[in-house]
Order: C-alpha cells, then sequence, then structure tokens
C-alpha cells in the first residue's frame, strides 16, 4: 500500500486498532505530498 518504507512500520506501531482507519488516510497524504 505505502510506497514509503518509513512511514509504513512507523504507523502500524503507532496507531491502535481504532485509529487505524486514521492511519491509512495519513499515509496517502504522505504519498500525495
Amino acid at each position: 500500500m505505502s510506497s514509503t518504507g518509513s512511514a509504513g512500520p512507523g504507523r502500524e506501531t503507532a496507531c491502535p486498532v481504532g485509529t487505524k482507519t486514521v492511519s491509512v488516510n495519513v499515509d496517502v497524504v504522505f504519498e500525495l505530498d
């Protein structure tokens, strides 16, 4: 999903199940930026 490896493991470890949806949105922003 994410081409940036640094953002991948970082968001997964920091986000719980509830915030997983928000994490995905943030990851998309990183790719667009």
